[in-house]
């Protein structure tokens, strides 16, 4: 089963602590910190760690990069049965938003409107060695 494949299967995806990430060009091994702006010009924290920069907090946009909306759906059996993206707050309660972010469906991650802020993507198979390789 493909990586995607994976995902699919399980539709509920938070996208964790350290999901997406931009790559500097510089090879130093230091960490050190700063901030970044998302879709819907929240600012995050963000760590750079070897060469990488990954987000320090969990996603909250409410908006593609696009400027379009990724609809809440709170009701289980229709999240199952969606083809489009879509989030919600972790046990369907809006105040979880701000401490875990949101969830959202694989169909929402991989959406051509880019659920990523400008400069930023999904991590990679390869970008999840190169960190796993640098904590080692």
């Amino acid at each position: 089963m493909n990586h995607a494949s994976r995902f699919q299967k399980y539709l509920l995806l938070p996208l964790t602590v350290i999901l997406m990430f931009g790559v500097l060009g510089s090879n130093s091994q230091t960490s050190s910190t700063g901030t970044m702006k998302g879709n819907d010009g929240k600012v995050y924290k963000t760590v750079k760690i070897g060469n990488q920069v990954w987000m320090a907090e969990n996603l909250r946009e409410t908006r593609y990069r696009d400027g379009s909306a990724i609809p809440v759906v709170t009701d289980a059996k229709q999240w199952t049965k969606l083809t489009t993206g879509a989030r919600c707050a972790h046990y369907n309660k809006e105040s979880n938003y701000a401490v875990y972010g949101y969830l959202y469906n694989w169909h929402a991650v991989n959406d051509r409107r880019n659920i990523t802020p400008p400069g930023w993507r999904v991590p990679t198979d390869t970008d999840w060695a190169t960190l796993e390789n640098c904590l080692i």
